[in-house]
């Protein structure tokens, strides 16, 4: 759903209350129509006159959990065979390491596993994929 298609939906209910409270005033306090209408219509502006200053509050591209993780260099801080522990941002994920090559049926783990790979703590990572709650991480090269 787009972002302003979400805002409109949630004005709505702002504007009913704006319409029936006019509507009683009208009956009420002999509100005349026409400026019952102009008022509805200044609540109903307002709110599209707000919207380029708000949007960034319905935006809805929030990365959670390991997905926010994509990209992040981290530490390793428990061997690596295949999987272990890595520190990232002072967080402590479960990790395993990405296969290089990735053969059709086998599962990534065992690819790894296979290979012989293994990082010893201190190895610097990144992550490139996640699987649920598992950081799929490469090893850095070392520089100079």
């Amino acid at each position: 759903m787009s972002t302003f298609r979400k805002y409109l939906l949630l004005q709505i209910p702002g504007w009913i209350v704006w319409g029936l409270i006019l509507v009683g005033a009208h009956s009420w306090l002999n509100l005349p129509l026409w400026s019952g209408l102009v008022l509805l219509g200044l609540a109903v502006g307002k709110d599209f006159a707000l919207y380029p200053y708000v949007r960034s509050a319905y935006e809805s591209n929030v990365k959670t959990g390991a997905a926010r993780l994509l990209g992040a260099r981290g530490q390793v801080y428990q061997a690596l065979n295949p999987q272990g522990y890595v520190q990232i941002n002072g967080e402590l994920w479960r990790a395993e390491i990405k296969p290089v090559d990735q053969e059709a049926g086998q599962p990534a783990r065992f690819q790894a596993e296979e290979a012989g790979l293994s990082l010893p703590t201190g190895s610097r990572v990144t992550v490139r994929a996640f699987r649920g709650l598992t950081l799929v991480v490469d090893p850095e090269e070392p520089g100079p």
